[in-house]
């Protein structure tokens, strides 16, 4: 449905619901995706939504690579130890345009956004440090109650 509305030309906004962009998006954060624009291909660094193994996300473009095979994307979220699996240009949607906290849309290319994207960036080694030494003493049940209640946007 997303890639039907963003081919149309037009943007859709949509809720995040995953903890990976933590602390740059936060779950149930809207965000405003726009349309790929064919004439200039993101660059990393971009702020993307990408289809993986079925899901969509909303992660940074890390990594184009060209090949013998053709192009292949990377992404990755600021809490992962390692990027996204390769996969093609056809699983990028779109561009995050805006972030909208509470009534106030954000544009990713202003200065506040900006500022936040670089704060993140500096403490997400940080945050991935404290999950690896934290998570190993949590119970499974435990692990799997508190990214449900974190990850879903809408309540469990």
């Amino acid at each position: 449905m997303v890639r039907e509305h963003l081919g149309s030309g037009r943007p859709i906004t949509l809720r995040a619901g995953g903890l990976s962009m933590v602390p740059m998006l936060l779950p149930g954060v809207r965000i405003t995706l726009l349309p790929r624009n064919s004439h200039r291909p993101p660059t990393p660094g971009t702020l993307v939504a990408v289809r993986l193994q079925g899901h969509l996300v909303f992660h940074l473009l890390c990594e184009v690579q060209e090949g013998s095979s053709g192009i292949r994307i990377r992404t990755r979220g600021l809490l992962a130890d390692d990027p996204d699996p390769p996969t093609t240009p056809e699983d990028l949607l779109g561009e995050i345009g805006e972030v909208h906290l509470g009534p106030w849309p954000i544009s990713v290319e202003g200065d506040v956004f900006r500022c936040w994207r670089a704060l993140s960036l500096g403490i997400a080694p940080a945050l991935r440090l404290l999950k690896r030494r934290v998570r190993p003493f949590l119970p499974p049940a435990i692990r799997e109650r508190i990214y449900r209640r974190l990850a879903t946007p809408f309540g469990p």
